[in-house]
């Protein structure tokens, strides 16, 4: 048997039972046996939490055990085995005496709870934050939230959205230091960690009246132009999800859209309004600044004569037909590539080639 009483601080009601460790459940069985034996003096007494018997002030220092003595063991209850918060659990406790003679005594007592919300014996004291409430339970306590508020996110603790500290603070390693950080606030967002390029926006609080219910919480919404990915907010490609007309290509111009731009050699012609608010160019499709017509390359046979078919211009400017390598006209007599140019005042639009072949006449 363990030699001492267990100096934890709460606990639960539960049948007592003798604690045996390292031992087979034969050994246990005929220790309880030998428990059996014992005489049971009841005390008659009972002792809150915080006046129970413990190694500091064993009940032989209160002169109830006979003069000879020759072994004392605190009898550990299934509460004290078992709870995790530490501290005397309340309920029927025993003490078992065995006297010089051989005699087995067990002298049985009481444990009542401790108001921990309302003592102020330090060692005590219930360890709320100012923002929680008190609420005492048989044998210990929990920290409660008033109406409107709940558990804070300080330290990414487990309590989060709890309005008490019942549930979350079951399982902690450290029951006391679990409900000493259990924080409580009327806006999901103070607390909140949203990532970058975003915005907390907080959740209603659903109904309080069940005290198990979690209230609030909230979203990091991303700010327009972003993404969630991952946890971050990362800037959109409006033109993933947009196609331009032909002629002209998807330029993104964050946050807000995306606009449609002529390719080179293209112009862009205005229309109606694009009917997608995301658009924000003046609308229109992308042509050609110039179409020109007849073949291209053109090969033509000497003797021939050189015809201009014709071009169509997108331009406002004046249009020129220039011929850099000599003037082309009737009866080509020169061999060799050519060149046609269509300009306007400082820019080439468009160019044309003209190849002059042998005509491999012997006549």
């Amino acid at each position: 048997y363990l030699t001492s009483l267990l100096t934890m601080r709460h606990g639960v009601c539960c049948l007592l039972f003798p604690v045996v460790a390292g031992v087979l459940p034969r050994r246990a069985a005929a220790a309880a046996n030998e428990e059996e034996k014992c005489r049971v003096v009841p005390l008659g007494a009972s002792f809150s939490q915080a006046e129970a018997p413990t190694e500091a002030s064993p009940l032989d220092d209160l002169k109830l055990f006979p003069r000879d003595v020759s072994r004392v063991t605190y009898l550990l209850s299934q509460s004290d085995d078992e709870y995790h918060g530490g501290g005397v659990a309340v309920g029927p406790r025993a003490v078992r005496v065995e006297r010089s003679s051989g005699e087995c005594l067990r002298f049985t007592y009481d444990v009542t709870d401790t108001n921990e919300c309302e003592t102020e014996d330090p060692a005590w004291r219930h360890s709320c934050d100012a923002s929680a409430e008190c609420a005492n339970t048989e044998g210990s306590y929990e920290c409660r939230c008033p109406e409107t508020h709940w558990g804070g996110n300080r330290k990414k603790s487990p309590c989060y959205g709890h309005v008490d500290t019942t549930e979350c603070c079951r399982s902690a390693c450290d029951v006391e230091k679990c409900k000493a950080e259990f924080r409580c606030v009327a806006d999901a967002c103070e607390e909140a960690v949203c990532p970058r390029h975003s915005t907390c926006v907080p959740k209603p609080p659903p109904n309080s009246g069940d005290l198990m219910v979690l209230r609030g919480g909230y979203d990091c919404v991303c700010d327009e132009g972003f993404l969630m990915e991952e946890g971050r907010c990362v800037e959109r490609d409006w033109c993933d999800a947009h196609e331009c007309p032909c002629g002209c290509r998807c330029v993104a111009r964050p946050p807000r859209g995306y606009a449609c731009e002529p390719e080179p050699g293209f112009v862009l012609q205005g229309g109606t309004p694009p009917a997608d608010p995301r658009r924000l160019d003046s609308g229109g499709t992308c042509v050609a600044l110039l179409d020109l017509k007849g073949p291209n390359p053109l090969f033509l046979k000497q003797g021939d004569d050189y015809v201009e078919f014709g071009v169509v211009a997108a331009v406002a400017e004046a249009l020129t037909i220039a011929f850099p390598d000599g003037p082309l006209g009737p009866c080509l007599a020169d061999l060799g590539e050519f060149r046609v140019t269509y300009d306007v005042p400082g820019t080439t639009l468009g160019k044309k080639k003209l190849f002059l072949e042998d005509d491999d006449d012997d006549d």
